[in-house]
């Protein structure tokens, strides 16, 4: 008996040791056994699992991944893809890969000789990189290895003594030699130029970056527009919407560590910067990035200069008319806003609804009225955009619409079909809108495969003296709804259809400057219908 008892006492201890051992070895703690927990004791859970990591695109820079996308658009508005790490950096991988999988063919040296000096070149000196086929979307950018690969391979076919026929080979080799010169040159002034915007904004590239700078150039050039847009604001300004610009462009990673003021101050009293975008490294730049990024980068270049305009009284810079002759193609754009503005309003006598028999330049008798189109979409605008609260403490207000609110995203969609159709057709303006087609072979419509759809601009010019943009967010004036001038006094009936959709479907709603819960769909289906009652209403 003393021998059974001795025996149930030593194995006590172990059991509840090999007990405990393998509630350990379960990983799970004491407390989250089948046991129950200690009385006054709350009951111990395991962790949570950690977050997912962040995708790619949805970085801090405001990039892709964070915004909805559009079917048949590639870039959105002013989307900010400047300032995605990730996305920058795949951009420079890219420009790895298609040089590293790119073999240069060289033809026979009696067509590379006539392609550079003879007929073929017709009578113009070919520019450096046409020379040495360097430059392009395609490859996105080059460098001194690239320039060297290229040189090497070209001078074996074009070298004269190897070419004792042909009379142009002399003057072909030389001229290959001075375009391999030319692109050295030029290269370093894009390094130059890309530091010089590095130190503007507080960011200096690396090293990767200036291998190959020209897309990196173009990059940085895009942001630096982006920050002086921002500060400066644009449509309708008050002094608390640029205060809580600058507050934003602080807070963003948008502009670096610089002062919207320094910048400012910089940008239009200083003709350093103005320079570079007058430059020739920059329009080289401009040719080696994708086409979505160029349709970009001429849209904020063209209100850039509308901003200095603004603040001098309609007056520009000497520099902007190099700038202007460096982007011809910003030209072609302004046509089409002019267009754009003549369809959305009408002047003097026509506004008035009789016929003038004066001079078009004397008839000032009316004021300028929305067309029918144009009281459309500035209505459909004013229901969408909130209505902005400027408040003391300069706070960005909360319904305030940014680049990434999806019904903002859709209704620019809407509106740029609709002016892709028009374009097409009574507009005559096929190739305007070439500016903004994607490059797709299998692109043959207007309402799809558009490399970028300029939301910011369509806006500016529909909503005009009614919106205001401060650091890529959007909303109506406050004062738009007590304006004297007439041309949406014919909005009353929608305006109010508008309103009675927002009661039905925002229980919490009182007023009609809250933030909007009905979708651009809804709102252009009630125009429609509102349309059809006054047509009865006129019968």
């Amino acid at each position: 008996m003393f021998g059974v008892f001795c025996f149930c006492a030593l194995y006590t201890p172990f059991a509840s040791l090999k007990k405990k051992k393998t509630i350990c070895q379960a990983g799970l703690p004491p407390a989250a056994s089948s046991l129950p927990p200690a009385p006054g004791r709350p009951e111990v859970r395991p962790p949570p699992p950690p977050p997912p990591e962040p995708t790619p695109g949805a970085s801090a820079g405001g990039g892709r991944g964070a915004m909805e996308p559009i079917e048949g658009v590639e870039l959105c508005g002013d989307e900010t893809w400047f300032a995605d790490a990730a996305l920058r950096k795949s951009l420079l991988e890219d420009v790895r890969q298609a040089h590293s999988a790119e073999k240069l063919m060289v033809a026979s040296p009696a067509d590379e000789i006539a392609r550079i000096v003879g007929p073929a070149a017709g009578g113009r000196v070919l520019g450096a990189g046409a020379v040495l086929r360097l430059g392009g979307s395609h490859q996105g950018g080059y460098g001194e290895s690239d320039i060297s690969y290229a040189y090497r391979q070209l001078s074996r076919a074009l070298h004269p003594d190897k070419n004792p026929g042909i009379p142009e080979a002399q003057d072909a080799f030389k001229r290959l030699g001075e375009a391999a010169e030319e692109l050295r040159q030029g290269l370093g002034e894009c390094r130059r130029a890309l530091q010089v915007l590095g130190a503007t904004l507080r960011c200096a590239p690396s090293e990767d970056v200036l291998e190959r700078p020209q897309g990196p150039l173009l990059a940085e050039a895009s942001r630096l527009l982006a920050c002086v847009l921002g500060s400066s604001g644009e449509g309708t300004l008050s002094d608390p919407a640029l205060g809580r610009a600058s507050a934003a462009l602080l807070r963003s990673s948008l502009g670096g560590s610089c002062q919207p003021a320094d910048l400012l101050n910089r940008w239009y009293n200083d003709s350093q910067l103005l320079d570079l975008f007058a430059g020739n490294s920059l329009r080289v730049a401009y040719d080696c990035c994708k086409k979505r990024f160029r349709a970009q980068f001429l849209c904020s270049l063209s209100r850039a200069a509308d901003a200095e305009a603004r603040r001098n009284d309609s007056c520009v810079r000497g520099s902007w008319h190099k700038v202007m002759a460096q982007f011809p193609e910003i030209g072609l754009w302004r046509e089409l806003q002019e267009k754009l503005k003549a369809r959305v309003w009408r002047h003097g006598a026509a506004a008035a609804g009789r016929r003038s028999r004066t001079s078009k330049w004397d008839d000032s008798a009316a004021e300028s009225v929305a067309s029918e189109w144009g009281q459309k979409w500035r209505s459909v605008t004013r229901d969408v955009l909130p209505r902005s609260q400027d408040t003391p403490d300069g706070k960005v207000p909360k319904a305030a619409s940014d680049a990434t609110d999806p019904e903002l995203r859709k209704l620019c969609a809407a509106l740029w079909r609709d002016v892709a159709t028009w374009a097409e057709g009574e507009g005559d303006a096929q190739r305007h809108l070439s500016l903004f087609r994607a490059d797709k072979p299998g692109s043959t419509t207007a309402e799809q495969d558009w490399a970028f759809l300029p939301a910011t601009d369509l806006l500016l010019i529909v909503g005009e003296a009614r919106l205001c943009c401060c650091g890529c967010c959007y909303c109506r004036n406050s004062n738009s709804n007590n304006s004297s001038n007439s041309n949406d006094n014919n909005n009353i009936m929608l305006t109010k259809t508008a309103t009675r959709t927002k009661i039905a479907t925002t229980a919490t709603t009182t007023t009609t400057t809250t933030t909007t819960t009905t979708t651009i769909t809804t709102i252009l289906k009630n125009y429609k219908n509102d349309q059809q009652q006054q047509q009865q209403f006129k019968i």
